[in-house]
């Protein structure tokens, strides 16, 4: 466990070094699709895109089926590239690519994998009608593993959003969409809420799956308090099962999902750049077989997470 955490802080320092952009830890495609109907327009001296690295590590809950095995951690890096491609003033192309990478203390016995590792890409089409009205369709292809892939490890996602900014105010704006993902413990997860600008300094993100409320009292200092739900869709290896003595495992989907709930902060590097660090109490943290409808509860514990990001 040391190895793995002097590994992720040797790449959040490599990367602050080479001059790479953060927010706060566990991005998700909900996400991806928030910052790409921005209302930037194409012609406007604003970033398309960003590369960021997240890393985080859970604290030792007790992995639990109708038996109990020993306490299980959980650390985390993933890496991402979004962006939007312009078309024309109305139509864009959203993009982006995410690899996420998880490492469990897994017990001896425990349904619980060592590593999780998937890749996904995403691609759609965008359209801004009004300067008050964005569109997007969107489809992700992902990995649920990256050894001996098969046509079976291949999962898609869809998603719909709509971002509307409210007539009355410039600074309000409603969001709603879906997201669709067989196979997910959430299969259908829904999108709504508003993003307001209180003040200049206080917005509120009051909206499921992320409700945020953040205060910024200058260019370079970012502070945050909120919460968010995460899932990392895998498949099981063919030996998965059998080396734990429960062959029903082997090569099966499943899903990692919990709750985030804490607070952090950004810093502003330089234009393009910043730094993030969040920390708080990871729930409801769980390893769900939806084939076999069988779950494993990894119990709630502290989180701590750090990243960075670069926009370009």
């Amino acid at each position: 466990m040391r190895r793995k955490l002097m590994f992720m802080a040797a790449v959040a320092a490599a990367l602050i070094g080479s001059g790479a952009h953060v927010v706060s830890a566990q991005s998700t495609d909900l996400e991806m699709m928030l910052v790409q109907t921005s209302d930037t327009r194409p012609e406007a001296d604003e970033p398309l895109g960003s590369v960021s690295i997240e890393s985080s590590y859970t604290a030792p809950g007790r992995a639990k089926t109708k038996n109990s095995y020993g306490d299980t951690d959980t650390s985390k890096l993933n890496i991402s590239l979004d962006g939007r491609v312009p078309m024309n003033e109305k139509w864009f192309i959203p993009l982006d690519l995410r690899s996420n990478n998880l490492y469990l203390g897994s017990q001896s016995g425990a349904p619980v994998p060592d590593a999780i590792h998937t890749l996904s890409i995403g691609v759609g089409l965008g359209y801004r009608p009004t300067e008050r009205l964005t569109l997007m369709a969107k489809v992700t292809p992902t990995l649920y593993s990256l050894n001996g892939v098969d046509s079976h490890d291949i999962g898609l996602s869809y998603g719909l959003m709509a971002k509307y900014k409210y007539d009355y105010s410039p600074s309000l704006k409603i969001l709603s969409g879906l997201m669709y993902s067989p196979g997910s413990s959430f299969n259908l997860l829904p999108v709504v809420g508003v993003d307001w600008d209180i003040t200049d300094r206080f917005n509120l993100q009051l909206m499921f799956p992320m409700p945020r409320l953040t205060y910024t009292p200058n260019k370079l200092w970012k502070f945050h308090v909120g919460a968010e739900l995460n899932e990392v869709m895998f498949r099981t290896g063919n030996s998965f099962g059998t080396d734990a003595n429960l062959s029903r495992y082997n090569d099966t989907l499943g899903s990692y999902s919990e709750i985030k709930a804490g607070a952090g902060l950004n810093y502003q590097i330089s234009r393009s750049i910043s730094a993030g660090l969040d920390a708080g109490y990871a729930l409801n943290r769980q390893i769900t077989y939806t084939n076999i409808n069988e779950r494993v509860d990894l119990g709630s514990a502290p989180y701590v997470g750090i990243g960075l990001r670069m926009s370009f």
